[in-house]
């Protein structure tokens, strides 16, 4: 039989398109790169528990300024994740005989603990450009990636919505975005910053594509819109780890606070189940009692 080894494998399952038509997440890439240095030369069909269990025993033992105590269970399960998938695609292909039962724990949902006081410091404190990406998270609800790779081609022609075609969007489905008073506010701002930088580099006139731009035209890399100032400006507005995408679930909570109901929410967010709701469910129910005490003094007909 053919050996191939894990790194085979695991490039043929990245070059492999998404179900929604894209590429794989940078996630996954940096993952299964990382794996198959580590498996370096290792026959696919030798991966066993046995090495998953040492693979997730050293994760835990990885020690970052970001994780002092080791790497959390839900980023541990990206690899799991990904590590099933690839292995899953070489049983597909015929080149494994049974791949091991990997577990994926189930981590609780994260809650959104923060307050509007210190939701506004850490935007003050944050650099302009990656206050008014936060803000427009805060606006819209849409996830980091999308907010980063944002262009002016989204914008429909009366600029009121966003548009992202459905190999964008993580459930692989088309979406549209509407815009409130704030977001189109954002909009605005970049479109005159765009336009005074065009003024100053008039090389680069025309080639700014990017919504949320750099000085140099371009958009932020991958993980650089998350960097050490944006962990320190957490840190100093009294936050708790909080994530870009924390702006989603603070978007989200906003919405349900303000009466917004799930299935709006829903259909804003791009969601594809009400399950991926269910976080929220603790101040939605705050809102159905109020609704239920709208028809109150049944019982003394």
């Amino acid at each position: 039989m053919k050996v191939r080894t894990f790194e085979f494998v695991a490039k043929r399952y990245l070059s492999k398109p998404t179900k929604s038509g894209g590429e794989k997440s940078d996630t996954a890439k940096g993952v299964l790169e990382w794996m198959s240095e580590r498996w370096k030369g290792v026959d696919v069909t030798d991966i066993d528990l046995e090495l998953v269990e040492d693979l997730v025993f050293d994760l835990r033992s990885v020690r970052t300024a970001r994780c002092p105590n080791g790497l959390k269970q839900s980023r541990i399960n990206s690899y799991l994740v990904y590590l099933r998938a690839t292995l899953n695609y070489a049983a597909r292909m015929g080149w494994v005989d049974s791949v091991p039962r990997i577990e994926v724990p189930e981590v609780a949902g994260k809650e959104v603990q923060v307050s509007k006081q210190q939701l506004r410091k850490f935007l003050r404190l944050l650099d302009p450009l990656r206050r008014d990406m936060a803000q427009f998270g805060l606006c819209t609800g849409l996830r980091k990636t999308n907010i980063r790779l944002l262009t002016w081609r989204h914008l429909d022609d009366n600029g009121e919505f966003l548009r992202f075609h459905r190999t964008e969007m993580k459930n692989g489905r088309a979406h549209i975005v509407p815009l409130n008073a704030d977001a189109l506010a954002i909009i605005r701002r970049r479109m005159e910053l765009k336009e005074d930088l065009e003024f100053d580099r008039p090389r680069l006139k025309g080639k700014i594509e990017h919504i949320f731009f750099q000085d140099n035209g371009r958009p932020f890399a991958t993980n650089s819109v998350t960097n050490k100032k944006w962990r320190q400006c957490v840190k100093e507005a009294g936050i708790q780890g909080t994530t870009f995408h924390d702006m989603r679930h603070t978007w989200a909570t906003m919405h349900l606070e303000a009466g917004t109901n799930v299935l709006e929410l829903k259909a804003m967010g791009g969601w594809q189940d009400m399950k991926s709701l269910d976080r929220y469910t603790h101040v939605s129910n705050v809102h159905t009692k109020t609704a239920a005490n709208r028809i109150g003094g049944m019982a003394n007909w």
